[in-house]
């Protein structure tokens, strides 16, 4: 419902600057969860470090709360 009601706004020119200003927003939230996401995989997949069930759960805290501003 919220979304269809976002893109009826967006038909009109009047939501135009307002749309602009919260596009750069949501580029960066998508850029951040892709980070996190890339950098998940190369520490706990077989792709990477392979750290999945080899770290305590104190480690992965502090991992978590290292890259979390990445």
């Amino acid at each position: 419902m919220y979304g269809s009601f976002i893109i009826l706004l967006s038909e009109y020119r009047v939501f135009d600057r307002l749309f602009q200003a919260f596009s750069k927003l949501g580029r960066m939230a998508l850029t951040a969860y892709v980070m996190q996401t890339l950098i998940g995989v190369l520490l706990f997949y077989a792709v990477g470090f392979g750290l999945f069930h080899k770290t305590t759960q104190v480690q992965d805290i502090v991992i978590g709360l290292r890259y979390r501003d990445w």
